[in-house]
């Protein structure tokens, strides 16, 4: 199943789930989470102490315990992982008694789940599922939210032991309180399964002090299938690796603190950069795996994999090939390719993840030649080091075609490099003149071949040209086509 998440947090290991973003920023009603930025609007949040993320609290000797930098929390249960919104800004849905919000979802959705806490009291609040039919289904204790400081509650916490921080009027400054004490909160609704859910509508009931009490929702999750060919890694991006020229305050606000950039002419140089195409398209090593679309350079980006294990879900069939852009940070690292399918054991493939300054490295290149942005906290302005040295790397492998394939997984296995993931692209195991897509030239080959052992035509690799071949062809009809 994929997921789709619509905001929301990452810890060391992660369920296995694809989850594809749907915004929630303009829902957001509050500023929950202090981040030290701009501490002036940084605090409107109702809670008014609150959690940080580790950061060294000012005028005091510890780091604080807080919510993670990259903002990716894994449920407890089924859900895959939920992502905060942005710390700087706007990041939690609040709720009063009668307050309410909807949030679209237009899509069949087996199981939807919610992250939050209340702050003065405990909270469950009414989710109402809003079909196609234009028929409801109500969940009159669908969001349950603990007072953030409910350790006996029942309710799962993916988060625990956070601090919180608190303004102090007479002193003038935030100060950390309640150390390792605080919580976020887990529940889920099993809505009718099949149906299309056009949106939910979350309300304010059950507050258990009205008028004080107040509920904050960070985050959805709603399991539902995959529909895209290219697989769709925009809501697992997690760090923006590439330098634009855009926003440069935040901008390249990933680990890598520098990365490749696009052919961008630098304000403080007299060269234009070597980057990553203002396409964003790069071709494939391998013929039949096309062209590769690397996500949008002004946001999230790339897939940050040290301690992690994601699992993307695919459309449903068979394939020969799967290809990943991958590059590695402060070294190199590895990482495990697992194919899971629908029957049968997963196969798996461990691939080296080669430092992005590595020239000489065991994977083949898709781009090198690379400048890369840099910029410190002495310096303003960003410069370019490193000139035509960095590489984005291309591991290829082998999928069963004998089998449907139904994800691809990406496990963390060895550094000491930090390996990232910036695109999967699959080959339809009928894709039989390798031009990545199963169209009329494809089925005209298998037809032509059909009764000899041409290995081209043999989709299932069972030694002759059949009608099991012919069948998965027409099956795979206008896959990968674009």
């Amino acid at each position: 199943m994929m997921r789709i998440v619509f905001a929301a947090l990452f810890l060391a290991t992660l369920p296995a789930f694809a989850q594809v973003r749907a915004d929630l920023s303009t829902h957001y009603t509050t500023d929950t989470i202090f981040d030290n930025m701009d501490t002036g609007a940084d605090f409107d949040g109702y809670f008014d102490a609150l959690n940080t993320y580790n950061l060294i609290a000012n005028g005091l000797g510890f780091t604080a315990d807080g919510l993670p930098a990259n903002r990716i929390v894994p449920s407890l249960g089924a859900m895959g992982f939920y992502q905060l919104g942005d710390y700087s800004r706007a990041n939690a849905i609040k709720f009063f008694t009668g307050d309410s919000a909807s949030i679209p979802i237009h899509m069949p959705t087996d199981e939807i789940g919610f992250l939050g806490a209340s702050a003065d009291g405990n909270s469950t609040l009414r989710v109402t599922v809003h079909y196609a039919d234009n028929s409801t289904e109500v969940f009159e204790n669908g969001f349950r939210a603990p007072d953030w400081f409910n350790a006996a509650s029942g309710v799962p916490s993916p988060v625990t032991g956070r601090d919180r921080v608190q303004w102090s009027a007479a002193q003038n400054r935030w100060n950390l309180h309640s150390a390792n004490a605080c919580r976020l909160f887990e529940s889920t609704i099993l809505p009718t399964g099949g149906q299309t859910i056009t949106h939910i509508v979350v309300e304010g009931t059950n507050l258990s002090n009205p008028g004080r009490t107040a509920a904050s929702l960070f985050a959805v999750t709603a399991r539902v299938g995959a529909t895209s060919f290219q697989i769709d890694l925009s809501s697992l991006a997690n760090t923006d690796a590439v330098f634009d020229g855009t926003g440069p305050s935040s901008d390249a606000g990933g680990f890598f603190d520098q990365f490749n950039t696009f052919n961008y002419t630098a304000p403080t140089a007299s060269f234009a950069s070597v980057g990553v195409p203002n396409d964003r398209l790069l071709t494939s090593t391998n013929t039949g795996l096309g062209r590769h679309l690397l996500a949008d350079y002004r946001s999230q980006n790339a897939i940050a994999m040290l301690f992690n294990a994601v699992t993307v879900d695919v459309p449903p069939g068979r394939y020969k090939r799967v290809g990943v852009v991958i590059s590695s940070a402060n070294g190199g690292s590895e990482l495990a390719v697992e194919r899971h399918y629908d029957s049968g054991d997963p196969g798996s493939e461990t691939t080296p993840v080669p430092d992005w300054f590595n020239a000489s490295a065991p994977v083949p290149t898709i781009l090198g030649g690379m400048d890369r942005a840099q910029k410190n906290l002495i310096e303003t302005a960003w410069r370019f080091e490193f000139r035509r040295a960095a590489r984005l790397f291309e591991y290829v492998g082998a999928v069963d075609p004998a089998r449907s394939l139904a994800s691809i997984g990406m496990v963390y296995t060895n550094g000491p490099g930090e390996p990232f993931v910036f695109s999967i692209n699959l080959q339809p195991a009928a894709d039989v003149n390798n031009n990545g897509c199963v169209d009329d030239a494809d089925l005209a080959q298998v037809l032509e071949d059909f009764g000899s052992t041409n290995p081209a035509s043999d989709i299932d690799g069972n030694g002759i040209v059949d009608d099991a071949d012919l069948a998965i062809a027409l099956e795979s009809f206008g896959l990968g086509c674009h």
